[in-house]
């Protein structure tokens, strides 16, 4: 977010797209429907005039509402509810609170029943029970399904991988590999390479431009999820962190700036937020 806001783009968090339109309403709902196919909505020129696009915002704060217009809208797949009405009639456990089917470390449900991808609610030694919607687990977790399925004469593997995603931002440098819970509402610490004096190269230790850095995300003092800033070299490093259940009591900052090397402690800047109450 301070990169891009460094590059002048204004951004809103604590926002919800709850609606999309056209804002001049000789335009028909049909039109704007049939591009959501290709992910990118954007302005065009209708009998001589500009069409806007306009989306209905939900606060966070005091859930009200209000409409604002957009140049582009770009779509993206999140929060999928998986279908699991047959599952549900057959006698399987759904999971009430994060959806999907209920299935033991081995990603059973049922006996010789396997759920894998983000149909499955599974249990995450460090993280808890939880269900997950990236390609990363998907792909690994129906490797560990399918070996369990065929593999009926040895004792069936537990499912501990840590899934990630990546997020690529091309045009402005930027890519995040990004592992376990990543939630605005937790506490946060931003171990960033720090911005460099032109004329002597020396770090300056209180400025950074957000190039490359690693952020912790911390519930009840434990490490929790990790974004890697164009540190790819690093995920390995935080899957495993996550995997450990680090505990930071105290003087998180000076205790994370060191849990994975990114660059001499010299170079390094602390950036930390602090958690607050979820409003969603």
């Amino acid at each position: 977010t301070r990169k891009l806001e460094s590059m002048g783009v204004k951004t809103m968090s604590n926002r919800l797209v709850t609606g999309v339109k056209r804002s001049q309403s000789s335009s028909s709902q049909s039109d704007i429907c049939n591009n959501f196919a290709s992910g990118i909505i954007q302005n065009e020129t209708l009998n001589g005039h500009e069409v806007r696009i306009q989306a209905t915002l939900l606060r966070g704060d005091d859930k009200s509402k209000f409409d604002m217009d957009f140049d582009y809208i770009v779509l993206a797949s999140t929060h999928i509810k998986p279908e699991v009405e047959l599952a549900r009639r057959s006698g399987l456990e759904i999971d009430g609170n994060n959806g999907g089917i209920v299935v033991n470390g081995s990603l059973e449900a049922f006996d010789s029943v396997f759920v894998a991808g983000n149909a499955a609610s599974f249990y995450s030694q460090s993280l808890g029970r939880r269900r997950v919607e990236v390609y990363d687990h998907a792909m690994n977790s129906g490797l560990c399904a399918g070996r369990n399925m065929t593999n009926t004469q040895i004792a069936p593997s537990i499912y501990k991988h840590q899934p990630a995603f990546v997020c690529s931002l091309p045009s402005i440098g930027l890519q995040f590999e990004c592992v376990g819970e990543i939630d605005s509402t937790l506490k946060t610490v931003g171990v960033w390479l720090a911005k460099r004096d032109e004329e002597t190269g020396k770090p300056v230790m209180k400025e950074t431009d957000y190039d490359r850095g690693i952020i912790y995300y911390l519930r009840d003092s434990t490490v929790v999820g990790v974004v890697c800033c164009n540190a790819s070299e690093c995920l390995e490093a935080a899957r495993d962190m996550i995997s450990q259940k680090n505990l930071i009591k105290d003087a998180a900052a000076a205790q994370l700036r060191k849990k994975i090397l990114l660059a001499p402690e010299n170079w390094i800047h602390i950036a930390e937020t602090q958690n607050r109450a979820s409003d969603a």
